[in-house]
């Protein structure tokens, strides 16, 4: 699972792998709960689900914060049958572990409004004797019904997830390279310039973060910042006295005096 660098859209790829000598028809299902609105007593009456095609819509029109928000859920693969209504999926009595959709051909196809609201969907999946297939479900929410489309159209495909993918890596490798840190010790490069940076990345309530590395004779300090793009490095500079500013590719060999 993965989420998009910039539009708002989850994706869960699942991988299914026909390792037998026989034919396999597999049922598949994705289950969602929406809130779509703050954590009110009553709030998930107001959510009205509907399909249309191979996709589930959710929308709330009592949510004064995010009016006109669509959200929804999509597959890769056609819909065999899709439900909006969590007793539909779950079962009187019913649990998680065990709903009461895999005991049924298919799910009950409830929408609207004053159901206890889900976008659960099953999808038919059939894989012959060493066949590998993906399988993408995609969770998202557009500012409207046509931007929900847009999404829809840009994303639900394995080659769309594909896309979102090599984008997400392509971030965090930019992202964590910004600032890169040379010493003797090759573990302790892999720590600080890829682990220990993102570490400190995720506390956007901190400008920077100190480690201390002792090599004699220096006791130095690298500072990081969270937002590690670029043009933020050169705001590093001068931001502590005591601090050794640790700038592209710095070896720190080249500091040790003669002997």
């Amino acid at each position: 699972m993965f989420v998009d660098v910039v539009d708002p859209v989850k994706f869960s790829v699942l991988t299914l792998s026909n390792v037998s000598g026989l034919d396999r028809h597999l049922s598949v299902f994705a289950y969602h709960e929406w809130v779509l609105g703050p954590p009110r007593d009553g709030e998930r009456a107001h959510v009205i689900t509907e399909s249309e095609g191979d996709t589930v819509f959710a929308s709330n029109p009592y949510n004064g914060e995010l009016p006109g928000r669509v959200a929804f859920v999509r597959a890769s693969e056609p819909l065999a049958s899709a439900s909006g209504n969590r007793g539909g999926f779950i079962g009187r009595n019913g649990t998680l572990a065990n709903p009461a959709a895999l005991e049924v051909a298919a799910l009950d196809g409830r929408f609207g409004a004053g159901l206890d609201p889900c976008a659960a969907i099953q999808l038919r999946v059939h894989l012959q004797p060493g066949e590998i297939r993906q399988v993408v479900v995609l969770l998202g929410e557009g500012i409207d019904r046509a931007h929900a489309h847009a999404l829809i159209a840009r994303h639900a495909s394995i080659q769309g997830a594909a896309a979102a993918l090599d984008g997400v890596r392509e971030f965090w490798n930019r992202t964590l390279d910004a600032v890169r840190v040379s010493t003797p010790d090759d573990s302790f490069d892999a720590l600080l310039n890829r682990w220990l940076v993102l570490r400190f990345g995720r506390d956007e309530t901190s400008f920077t973060a100190g480690v201390s590395y002792k090599f004699a004779p220096f006791n130095l300090d690298v500072a990081y910042v969270n937002n590690m793009a670029q043009s933020r490095v050169g705001d590093l500079f001068g931001t502590s006295s005591r601090s050794f500013i640790a700038t592209l590719n710095v070896d720190y060999r080249a500091l040790m005096p003669n002997p």
